[in-house]
């Protein structure tokens, strides 16, 4: 029997990760998480009927969920072409989504609605080519960067004065420093802006690791033996997190920004205000009253976009 002093632990991290939804077994969800191919998006329409938006081994659900299934849908998610953004000379975004997510999420609301006030559609008329990064997440954030750096200087189209600014959400900021930091591709990213990256780890992969290993609870029934290598990088004190900062020089010639979200108490609230800010930075802004997917999903309306826009001035 547990203690009534551990059953309220329980009852209150449970409650968090259930509020959060950073853990769940849905078949889509899985599939979002461990099968969604490595691809970069730009303006080629996608058939995204159904909720389906990777082609990849399987035809993966995304959380973004369409509610249209007579007919094909076709989207577009980025802006400008592959070719463009890898033959220089032109004004390039890439954009990296976090855990949980996929290029979808900075397109679309919930319930499939296009959502304009997001990040990508508030930076449209600021770069001529917007490129979306879509990776299977719970991988580990090695590989996932090691796929962005080979699908861009392994293309045959490839500019050796290829030029692109960065923004990464959450985990795509980890992946996006991995990809500069360690594997050669600093000399081709401008600015990396990382919104609500858990630099120095999230104590919500800790939660997920302790429901994991310690409790007894509904979610720790569902999620037991349900790997996650990306969260466990992600820990607070985590060996991934430990190893990137210790050996970070603080002379990159990319120019590294913060926004990070606060809600209440220094958190926004998957990520805190001091790890996202724990690297040496150009800058960093704090955002009362935004929370973790608010950095991107009400950019244009809550002064992210126009914080991005003040320091990298795309135009």
């Amino acid at each position: 029997m547990l203690d009534s002093s551990v059953k309220s632990e329980e009852k209150t991290i449970t409650s968090e990760i259930e509020h959060f939804s950073y853990v769940t077994v849905a078949p889509e969800r899985l599939f979002t998480l461990y099968l969604q191919s490595w691809k970069l998006y730009d303006s080629e329409p996608v058939d995204a009927s159904l909720g389906y938006i990777d082609i990849g081994p399987l035809r993966i659900t995304t959380s973004v969920q369409i509610l249209k299934s007579e007919d094909s849908m076709l989207v577009k998610l980025g802006k400008g072409s592959l070719e463009s953004f890898l033959t220089g000379g032109e004004r390039n975004l890439l954009v990296v989504h976090g855990f949980l997510s996929n290029a979808g999420a900075f397109i679309f609301n919930d319930d499939g609605t296009e959502n304009n006030d997001d990040l990508v559609k508030s930076l449209w008329d600021y770069y001529d080519n917007i490129i979306l990064y879509n990776y299977p997440s719970a991988l580990p954030i090695e590989e996932n960067a090691e796929a962005l750096v080979g699908l861009i200087l392994n293309d045959n189209r490839f500019n050796p004065s290829f030029q692109t600014d960065i923004i990464g959400h959450s985990m795509g900021g980890l992946v996006s420093r991995y990809a500069i930091e360690r594997l050669g591709f600093e000399p081709y990213i401008g600015n990396l802006v990382m919104l609500g990256t858990p630099n120095n780890g999230s104590s919500v992969a800790n939660i997920v690791s302790y429901l994991q290993h310690n409790l007894y609870g509904t979610v720790a029934k569902l999620i037991n033996g349900i790997s996650f290598p990306s969260l466990k990088e992600i820990e607070v004190g985590s060996s991934f997190i430990t190893d990137l900062n210790y050996a970070y020089q603080n002379t990159l010639t990319t120019n590294y920004y913060v926004i990070a979200g606060d809600i209440q108490d220094g958190y926004d609230p998957v990520v805190s205000v001091s790890s996202a800010t724990s690297i040496p930075l150009i800058d960093s802004v704090v955002m009362n009253g935004i929370d973790h997917n608010g950095l991107h999903a009400q950019s244009a309306t809550n002064g992210v976009t126009s914080q991005i826009i003040e320091w990298l001035n795309p135009l």
